[in-house]
């Protein structure tokens, strides 16, 4: 192909200062749940090489493998993961989906970083190296607001994260039994 064509969903929230954010936290969930679907239905329609899924395919979540997946897997068309650290939730900041984490989703964070705490992994690394073992994702895109932020996603993705640690998130229904982990655990 000699052009590549984008697909565009615009964010309602762009632009908008509030001080209020509780609008923004509640469709957070409703958010990513439409991007998602409109992947699906952007399949349906057109030939596409990738689709950046932003968010969506993480440790604290790996719907995708449900359907968009299979369906690109299908369509030949791969993904570009966006967000692995689910707006900084997976790397100690209380945002998740560009707003406060809910407390279901910071329970989730502890009881994953616990299991990293005992195999003596850093939660930010395995978030970083997680969605590049699943075949269909071409790149991750951690998102680095400065040249310290690189230095250290750079430290992340080099540091060892054992084969013991995506069993025992596995064991514990931290993760989908099915997802695709480095070192094949």
């Amino acid at each position: 192909r000699q052009c590549a064509a984008v697909a565009v969903i615009e964010n309602p929230y762009a632009g908008r200062y509030s001080e209020d954010l509780s609008e923004l936290e509640a469709a957070g969930a409703l958010l990513g749940d439409l991007l998602g679907r409109r992947a699906m239905d952007a399949l349906g329609i057109g030939s596409w090489d990738v689709f950046l899924l932003a968010g969506r395919y993480t440790l604290l979540e790996q719907t995708p493998m449900a359907e968009l997946f299979p369906a690109c897997r299908a369509a030949g068309t791969s993904i570009i993961c966006g967000g692995p650290f689910n707006s900084g939730v997976l790397v100690g900041r209380e945002m998740w989906n560009y707003a406060t984490a809910p407390v279901e989703v910071v329970d989730k964070v502890r009881q994953i970083g616990a299991v990293a705490d005992n195999h003596g992994v850093t939660l930010p690394a395995a978030a970083l190296q997680f969605p590049l073992a699943n075949d269909i994702i071409t790149s991750v895109i951690p998102g680095p607001r400065e040249a310290g932020e690189l230095a250290q996603i750079l430290e992340w993705f080099g540091q060892a994260v054992p084969g013991a640690f995506w069993i025992d998130l596995k064991n514990a229904g931290l993760m989908v039994p099915e997802a695709p982990v480095p070192h094949g655990a």
